[in-house]
């Protein structure tokens, strides 16, 4: 589990020091350490608990087909970067470099809209870079494009947010459920009916989607299970409810409070519906999205809390011992330790 403890200390000192640097300075930094995030995430082997289904059963399948093939399949856009490999005789490697160079960079962008990247990437490296971008690996695709779309949706691109969104459902059709954020921008158009209208069947199927894998991890009791899946949500939920209480000691642009509200909603009532519906696996899977909510909420809360860095003498602690009682602990850690690169 070291690399995974290294990972994480190299993230806090990097967060520790952009409390005293100019912020061109930490986002040099940033660049850099992300760019060793993608290579560690993408040249893993052997590595989550999906690792041989991808590698044995998904992989192999694009070895024989042709191009026109690869829309017959649910994820077109998880397919084509495997077609490519097969192609090219790539091994599963390049796949795995691709589908997490779009999560970090998305992840990236998101992320400069707050005040350190590098503390986003400390709250974000227990779950997930470590086991959501190590294991789901089409959903956390799914999710680094839905994240250029929401920095698109906040910089008013509507347009540009709407295609990100669509090509993230190309990963991961669940990936639709982020369509009304766009879709709220049309609201003063005559054509937003018909774009709402449109919008529900592929927002009920992503809805689908979304429940029937759960039913499949519940069944086989794979892929993280429902296992932790209370925690999950409860952070999210805490989250939630700090951004609410913190928000009006920053400035966010209409756009900005607008998503991060929606985002902040959302993780609460789906902790609360949780309770009350017991099927976590489910809720556990779209809280898979909202887990973004950590980085809007606890990095803005690391920089607000006086004297600084007293917020991040309160964060980096919780999240290593996240990190270090889930490696030691948890049932599926075992598909993590050791870690093995791809070489």
């Amino acid at each position: 589990m070291t690399i995974y403890l290294v990972t994480f200390m190299i993230a806090s000192l990097l967060s520790f020091l952009d409390f005293f640097q100019q912020k061109r300075t930490h986002q040099i930094f940033s660049i850099f350490f992300a760019g060793f995030l993608i290579l560690l995430v993408g040249l893993r082997y052997e590595v989550g608990a999906d690792w041989y289904p991808y590698v044995d059963i998904i992989f192999p399948v694009y070895k024989n087909i042709n191009f026109f093939d690869i829309f017959s399949f649910s994820d077109p856009g998880y397919g084509l970067i495997n077609y490519i490999a097969q192609k090219f005789n790539f091994s599963i490697a390049f796949v795995n470099i691709v589908c997490a160079s779009i999560f970090i960079s998305g992840f990236y962008k998101f992320a400069k809209n707050f005040h350190s990247i590098n503390g986003a990437f400390l709250i974000a490296i227990p779950y997930m870079i470590v086991v959501m971008s190590m294991n789901y690996t089409r959903q956390t695709t799914a999710l680094g494009l839905v994240l250029f779309a929401l920095s698109y949706l906040i910089n008013n691109r509507i347009f540009a947010s709407f295609l990100f969104i669509v090509l993230a459902s190309t990963f991961h059709k669940s990936a639709f459920l982020f369509m009304p954020f766009a879709l709220v921008y049309f609201r003063d158009s005559k054509f937003f009916i018909y774009l709402a209208i449109l919008a529900i069947p592929f927002f009920a199927y992503s809805i689908a989607q979304l429940f029937f894998e759960a039913l499949i991890d519940a069944y086989l009791d794979g892929a993280y299970g429902s296992s932790g899946s209370g925690i999950r949500l409860l952070i999210n939920f805490l989250a939630g409810l700090t951004f609410f209480a913190i928000k009006s000691n920053f400035y966010f642009s209409r756009n900005e409070e607008t998503i991060y509200n929606a985002i902040a909603a959302l993780s609460i009532g789906i902790f609360v519906l949780s309770i009350f519906i017991p099927f976590t696996t489910f809720f556990d899977r779209i809280g898979l999205y909202f887990s973004i909510i950590q980085i809007i909420a606890f990095s803005n809360l690391m920089y607000l809390l006086r004297p600084r860095p007293v917020g991040f003498l309160i964060l980096m602690p919780i999240y290593f011992f996240t990190l270090y009682f889930w490696l030691s602990n948890s049932a599926y850690a075992q598909s993590w330790i050791p870690y093995s690169f791809s070489l």
